[in-house]
């Protein structure tokens, strides 16, 4: 019987994707946010210090960390926020906190006004050999 080179190379590349793990409990853990905010991003980023301020009241040695895009063609002044956590685990355990924090409602609403628009939502897991 004769296997073709694509059917030797999908089989090969399923045994490598099935014998990677996603992630592991040890390793940190990056929540990745993409925001189109209009205009002046100023009011969005005010309400980002309050959602750090919290984070870091829930859950001491979180960070947040917020860039702008520059030269990005039509992404040009999207923001990207990352929040980082030591753990998959210390990922969940935050975002549990934090919607139970009595103050987590109203902060979301707040910044649903200011007209930001969430472009993309991802959680990474690093790996960099």
């Amino acid at each position: 019987m004769k296997i073709s080179p694509f059917t030797l190379y999908l089989c090969l590349a399923t045994t490598l994707v099935l014998a990677t793990p996603l992630s592991t409990s040890a390793e940190p853990v990056t929540q990745i946010l993409e925001v189109r905010v209009d205009g002046d991003p100023a009011e969005y980023l005010s309400v980002v210090r309050q959602l750090d301020a919290m984070s870091r009241e829930v859950t001491p040695g979180v960070k947040i960390r917020v860039w702008r895009a520059l030269l990005a063609g039509e992404d040009a002044g999207k923001l990207v926020i990352a929040i980082e956590h030591p753990s998959l685990e210390a990922y969940a355990a935050h975002r549990t906190k934090l919607q139970a924090h009595k103050g987590w409602a109203s902060l979301l609403q707040k910044a649903r006004k200011t007209g930001r628009r969430r472009v993309s939502n991802s959680l990474l897991s690093e790996v960099t050999p």
